[in-house]
């Protein structure tokens, strides 16, 4: 587990980001029913997806809460790679669990961004936006 003061300094960097490459994404399970844990895959196209970080971006309505950022764990997808037919999307599968503090004020989410690290390169999608507890 990340430490606060890293995990704050992470969230401080991703305030300004704006997309830079076009990234394709699916979010495999319904996160608005079941929001404990988000399953899905995401790539920058003509990127190899192993050298990608992928994050999720967290707009908050209260101001006290503001924008959090949770890093997600990636592995392999197999299905994806052959789907698309390149070999380099196989590392672009992510199956994490939402920590606790996103959980406990999930109603006040307006709006959830996935972003893509590669190289320095970024790209956006908006999985959700505007929830209402």
């Amino acid at each position: 587990m990340r430490d606060l003061y890293e995990r704050k300094a992470v969230e401080a960097g991703f305030s300004n980001i704006t997309a830079e490459v076009n990234i394709v994404f699916h979010i495999e399970n319904d996160i608005k029913r079941s929001f404990n844990k988000i399953k899905g895959w995401a790539f920058m196209e003509e990127r190899k997806s192993e050298e990608s970080k992928v994050y999720l971006r967290f707009f908050f309505g209260r101001k006290a809460l503001g924008v959090q950022v949770m890093p997600l764990i990636v592995k392999e997808r197999e299905d994806v790679a052959e789907a698309f037919g390149n070999a380099d999307y196989l590392n672009c599968g992510f199956d994490s669990y939402m920590p606790g503090e996103i959980i406990d004020h999930q109603k006040d989410i307006e709006k959830v961004e996935l972003l893509i690290d590669n190289k320095g390169s970024w790209g956006i999608g908006v999985v959700f936006e505007n929830i209402k507890g």
